[in-house]
Order: structure tokens, then sequence, then C-alpha cells
């Protein structure tokens, strides 16, 4: 249950005013400032059920720590919104980092790794990032997104789905290939991992968290926030297609929701299906059957089920330059068997 009359405050008719909402963030933002303290930093909320241990040193995340605090309080004093007065006094990057790792082996689940979103290193090198781009920091940041793209959680706190939005934001920032080539690569992954559900006509990931396999659908652990992040990263996934002159049938699905079903397919009916493993060349389950038994597609009906090899497709420069050209092949072949008008 999302609403609780008996928590939430009930939604009422008052008109939008600008100052009113600046003087409540005024009032939260004085309020945190006043309750920082260089040694335990923020205090845990009440409700925050943390083991003795892990509860005597302070949380140090993004999702529910020191570096969610300091990177909200600069965020609203940098939209105009709050004036900081003890600015000087939150730790840096080395000590959120240092503090993080203390955090992270203290109650991070085992052998999840630095590289987290939401909990790990990657949001704090990316806050760095964003005060002070360098080569050493894009270096330390390409190393952790890299280092998660088979993480078996899939999904955006613990797993991969969380390195493929900073990739997403790190290529929004400066534009360099490095971060696109990133994006694919991880894309394609949790692409290749969607399984199907018989009993309720559907894709959808597992995640392999906290000892054990589930299936969530939430916007933390679940199908909701992987894929978001793809749909708000569909754009690095269809370069190459218009370079070969083609389009991608779904590029303008909305975000949040990304309806890409067996239903939705055969109702666009596309002239070729794409697809990519990671050795295109051996035999095996290449994840196209289900286009093959739909004999009255387009696609399936003039032999344009297409597989490339992932390792080239989703990689940028030299060996990007191999997949663009296999997929502009394909797609040139795509239009040679085109039927003629009148025969």
């Amino acid at each position: 249950m999302l609403h609780d009359p008996a928590r939430h405050e009930a939604l009422t008719a008052t008109p939008w005013n600008e100052g009113r909402a600046l003087d409540v963030i005024e009032r939260i933002v004085c309020d945190a400032e006043a309750r920082f303290s260089p040694e335990g930093w923020w205090p845990s909320h009440p409700r925050d059920e943390v083991p003795p241990e892990v509860a005597a040193q302070p949380a140090t995340p993004l999702y529910m720590g020191g570096a969610g605090m300091v990177w909200a309080l600069r965020y609203l004093r940098d939209a105009g919104a709050a004036a900081l007065r003890r600015d000087e006094s939150y730790p840096d990057t080395d000590e959120l980092l240092r503090r993080n790792g203390e955090w992270l082996q203290a109650a991070g689940p085992p052998g999840y790794g630095a590289g987290s979103y939401l909990c790990g290193d990657t949001s704090i090198l990316l806050m760095a990032y964003g005060v002070e781009a360098n080569e050493a920091l894009a270096d330390r940041l390409a190393a952790l997104i890299e280092g998660h793209v088979a993480h078996p959680t899939r999904e955006l706190m613990w797993g991969s789905p969380g390195t493929l939005l900073a990739a997403r934001f790190l290529h929004e920032r400066d534009g360099r290939m490095r971060w696109a080539d990133l994006f694919r690569r991880t894309a394609a992954q949790l692409w290749s991992e969607l399984q199907w559900s018989e009993g309720h006509s559907c894709h959808y990931w597992t995640q392999d968290l906290y000892g054990q396999r589930s299936t969530f659908l939430d916007a933390a652990h679940g199908f909701a926030a992987t894929a978001s992040v793809l749909v708000h990263g569909r754009h690095l996934l269809d370069d190459v297609i218009r370079l070969c002159g083609g389009r991608n049938v779904f590029a303008t699905l909305r975000p949040l929701v990304p309806a890409v079903s067996v239903e939705a397919v055969v109702e666009a009916d596309p002239e070729a299906i794409v697809t990519t493993r990671n050795d295109a060349s051996n035999a095996g389950d290449d994840g196209l059957d289900t286009w093959r038994a739909l004999k009255r597609m387009r696609a399936t009906a003039q032999g344009n089920l297409v597989v490339l090899d992932a390792d080239s497709i989703h990689r940028s420069s030299p060996r990007i330059l191999d997949g663009a050209d296999a997929l502009c092949q394909a797609l040139e072949g795509v239009r040679s068997r085109r039927p003629v008008p009148g025969r």
C-alpha cells in the first residue's frame, strides 16, 4: 500500500506558491545542516533497522547516507533554492570513498563490490566528476562500469542497471564514445538475460540478490527500474541503426512505458528483426525462435531475421566499425529482398 491515510497528508487544492516552497526547502536544509557532525555525519532515521555493528558508524551511500546528503544539499545550492552555511565542513570525495568502503564491508552483501550505483563508489565518483572532470576519474568510473556489465543482481541498487544509468549520465555530460560503448555493452548483456514467462506472457529479469533468486517489479530492485534506464538511453542504441539507413520501429516509445512485448512486435510488423549474441558464428540459441514461429510476420516471411556479433556492435571504434559494417550489409540485404510492386 503506497498511501496510508494515517501517515500521509491528504491532497489539497492549495495553489502553487514558489515562496512557500522555498521557505519549506530552507527549513529542511537548515535542519539537515544543524544535525551534521564531522564525526558521525548525519544520524540514521529511527525506522532504519540496522544491526549494531553497522549503526556504530555513519551511513555513507547515495541511497541513504552521507553521499546522498552532500549531493542533495549541493544540488539545492546550485539550483539557487538554498544557501549552505556549513558546506566546507562536509566530507570530500576521498573521505566519502574511505568511509563508504568501511560501510560496505560492514553492511554490504558479500561480493557485490564497490561498483554499485546507489550504495557503492560509482555515485561518489560521479559527484566528483561533475565538479571537475579529469581522465583519472573517467578511468576509475569506466573500470567500475565495465566490471559490473555481467553483475548477477540485474537491478538498479547493486547491479548493472545502476552502472548503466551512470554511463548514460556521463554520456549526457561530455558525449564521449567510451560511455556510449559501455551503455551498449551493458544493455546488450541485460537484453540477453531476459527470460520469458509462459504463465504471464511477458519478459522478465531475475535478481540473484541477498542469497536467493527473486523477481521484482519495483523501481529499486525490479523490472521498472531496469526498463526505465534502458528506454531513457535508447538513443544510444539507435545510432548505428540510423547510420545504416534503418529505423527502430520502437524509437517513439515514451520513457517508463517500454511495452515491447511479442504482441507489440507483431503489431509493428517490422521489416527486419536484429539481435546480438556473444558469438554469432556458433550454432545454438540465437533468441529468434519466437519470431521464426510467426511465419506471417514480414521479417520472418522475407528471411530478415539477423544475428550480429555482440562484441563488435556494442563496442566503440575500431571494433564498432566492424559491427556497423555487418549491420549495414544485413540491412542492405533486407532492402534487396523487398517485394517488387506488380510482381
